[in-house]
């Protein structure tokens, strides 16, 4: 099975985000649509549709970045100041980390292309439950977004958030509450 962001799946691999990009990457690259099988690896072999059969889909527009957003606009949205970004851009992928001494708030971002609505929902799901989180659709962001709560190591909940537009699919974890996480997703998906 190859995966068609290698570069993105190693970096981003630390803590949450990992659970969250890999299976997405492995489910959106294979062509079978069988759920995974009980007691599998969540949503490793989870595989939604690709564009072209799928309406539901969404191809990536001219408007993919991978920029980071400033650190002023980005501790605005998540109200909390943050120093400028780390960024990892990797073969068309982005990888954003704004650390301050409560913690880090990671952002990934890539290509939108043969990404569906329903396969960001199987794979959000798959990861929500292997964690025994409730999975919460969020509406009017994106084309598709969910999110999940877990507590973190301060006790307080770590928010998990994957939304798909028409050129981006971002994966923002973070330890602020669900409306300024959805607030942070919003700047990379340039709403």
């Amino acid at each position: 099975m190859s995966h068609r962001f290698p570069a993105l799946a190693r970096a981003a691999c630390a803590g949450l985000l990992c659970l969250v990009i890999a299976p997405l990457v492995t489910a959106c690259n294979s062509s079978s649509s069988a759920a995974a099988p009980a007691g599998s690896s969540a949503a490793a072999s989870t595989a939604p549709a690709k564009a072209a059969s799928s309406p539901a889909s969404v191809s990536a527009a001219s408007g993919f970045s991978t920029s980071c957003p400033s650190a002023a606009a980005v501790s605005t949205a998540i109200g909390s100041t943050y120093p400028a970004p780390k960024s990892q851009p990797s073969s068309g992928e982005g990888l954003c980390t704004y650390t301050n001494a409560n913690g880090s708030l990671v952002v990934t971002m890539t290509p939108a292309t043969g990404l569906s609505m329903a396969g960001v929902k199987i794979a959000m799901a798959a990861q929500a439950k292997a964690q025994s989180a409730k999975l919460t659709a969020v509406s009017g962001l994106g084309e598709a977004a969910y999110y999940f709560p877990l507590p973190n190591s301060g006790g307080g909940p770590s928010i998990t958030l994957g939304a798909l537009s028409s050129s981006t699919y971002v994966v923002v974890v973070s330890d602020a509450a669900p409306a300024p996480t959805e607030a942070v997703a919003r700047l990379f998906l340039a709403e």
